[in-house]
């Protein structure tokens, strides 16, 4: 049995760890809803440390991975990475992998816990001739993964302040899925007592950007300050009082959003602030009676419309 930096943490804190492929791995900790709506609505940290990687460092460490995989390594800059799969002479896959690039001569893989010898020696086999190292250091590092739906790592509050229409996502400053070029931070974060009249933010890569000015604690009226390496798109959504989808319309689903988190209470993972109407910490009944009654005095809705 093979077990990771964090295993000591796991047996403390884990409600399950399994045999994976002969490696000690946690389940999950509170159940896979909670971990689920935690990523979804905040950050999940993921210990991936049961798979393999491969170490690939020389002056030749990049002809030989356009050698083995079928995407471009060569377009990658340091500190980025891209997916690809492996194949053999035939064109059958052998195993799919990140390949990360940390400097002009070294990369290191990602690969599969089952495939990772079979990967390993894979590489060594066409490695005659060229001046690269290739090493198995599944060992020696452990690995995280940090995945969120939106951004909220530079924020006091404990949900995201901004968020992006592009297929990347970010979870603050250089972490995505796998891309680690299209990034975005709030560069003056927000504070749980001030309302501000700006908001200075910069961003690589991103295109558009809503922010939420209840998450942000800004004015609607907020000059937002943009550093941005390219055109970029920044508006202010949610600045009407129980919309809690940020659509700028009140209807039945922001209501049964707030029923829908009832006995939230601030730092839980589906707790949100724009559902806390009466700003107690703590979403309750009186919540759902304030969006309700916001609801019944919109045009076209009455009192008993989403019941």
């Amino acid at each position: 049995m093979r077990y990771t930096p964090l295993y000591e943490q796991h047996v403390r804190d884990a409600s399950a760890i399994i045999n994976l492929k002969g490696v000690a791995r946690a389940m999950h900790y509170r159940g896979h809803v909670a971990e689920h709506r935690a990523v979804r609505e905040g950050v999940g940290l993921c210990d991936v440390s049961h798979m393999g990687e491969l170490d690939f460092e020389g002056a030749d460490a990049l002809a030989l991975i356009q050698k083995l995989i079928t995407n471009d390594a060569g377009r990658l800059a340091d500190n980025q990475a891209l997916y690809s799969v492996m194949c053999d002479d035939d064109g059958t896959i052998i195993d799919d992998l990140v390949c990360f690039r940390l400097a002009a001569d070294r990369f290191v893989w990602v690969v599969n816990v089952t495939k990772t010898d079979e990967d390993y020696q894979w590489a060594l086999k066409h490695v005659h001739g060229l001046d690269v190292k290739v090493r198995d250091i599944s060992t020696f590092y452990g690995t995280l993964d940090v995945k969120s739906w939106g951004f909220g790592l530079n924020d006091p509050l404990p949900n995201a302040t901004v968020k992006t229409f592009n297929t990347d996502y970010a979870a603050g400053q250089n972490i995505t899925y796998h891309n680690y070029n299209k990034w975005i931070k709030t560069l003056s974060p927000p504070t749980v007592t001030t309302i501000n009249d700006q908001i200075d933010i910069k961003a690589s890569n991103i295109s558009n950007v809503v922010i939420d000015p209840i998450r942000a604690r800004i004015d609607c009226n907020a000059v937002v300050n943009v550093q941005s390496d390219g055109p970029i798109n920044v508006v202010i959504h949610g600045c009407l009082q129980g919309d809690i989808d940020l659509n700028d319309v009140l209807n039945c689903a922001d209501v049964d959003a707030v029923k829908a988190a009832v006995g939230a209470r601030q730092g839980d993972p589906n707790f949100n602030p724009r559902m806390d109407l009466d700003d107690n910490g703590v979403i309750n009944a009186l919540d759902v009676k304030l969006a309700t009654a916001m609801l019944a005095r919109t045009p076209g809705y009455g009192v008993y419309s989403c019941q």
